[in-house]
């Protein structure tokens, strides 16, 4: 939920039945549980848009990564990555989960079969592929320096409001992947099933 550069006055988002409040930048922190978050943003001119709603599933971490983490890092069960530095490769294995907000990761981003993947308000410096998650992938306001490809995931696939200084490719997601209405900044070619993205 990060604005795009000179294209919006600013964004807000409400928690479940909360008031609108302003998006400051940094991650907005939910309990455990299934919450909804509402975004919406205004233009210069004062427009308002439609808001538009996520439903957030978050579950526990069992594995929870604030402060600096050198080398490789493999999320078995639920890890949380939490304004966290990975100086290395994370590989999300077969069932596990991965919620990464407000971190650096210094390094390629791998899942096969995962059971969620989740990136908000990140830096990735490598590339990011999730393929045959079972629960969804969301990447939002962050910036890729790499390629992104998504493939054969199920359940729900949001990419909005990233920069993607690579290629973004998708294909095989069930349903197709959706930007919410906020676009991302692409700079490399965007196909398949995030050509519109």
């Amino acid at each position: 939920m990060r604005k795009a550069p000179g294209s919006e006055h600013g964004l807000e988002y409400a928690l479940d039945n909360g008031a609108w409040t302003a998006y400051a930048g940094q991650p907005v922190a939910v309990g455990n549980g299934t919450h909804q978050l509402r975004y919406r943003a205004t233009d210069n001119a004062g427009n308002v848009e439609t808001a538009k709603a996520l439903t957030l599933n978050v579950a526990t971490c069992t594995t929870t990564v604030t402060g600096l983490h050198n080398g490789p890092l493999t999320a078995n069960g639920v890890v949380c990555l939490t304004g966290a530095t990975i100086n290395g490769p994370i590989s999300v294995r077969d069932g596990a989960v991965l919620i990464a907000t407000g971190s650096s990761i210094r390094g390629p981003v791998f899942a096969s079969a995962a059971l969620r993947v989740t990136l908000v308000d990140d830096n990735v410096h490598g590339p990011v592929s999730v393929s045959g998650t079972t629960g969804g992938v969301t990447i939002i306001g962050t910036v890729v320096t790499g390629p992104v490809s998504l493939t054969d995931n199920k359940g729900t696939v949001v990419v909005s409001t990233n920069t993607i200084n690579g290629p973004l490719f998708c294909t095989g997601n069930s349903p197709a992947p959706t930007d919410n209405g906020t676009a991302n900044t692409v700079h490399g070619p965007a196909a398949g099933q995030c050509a519109g993205l």
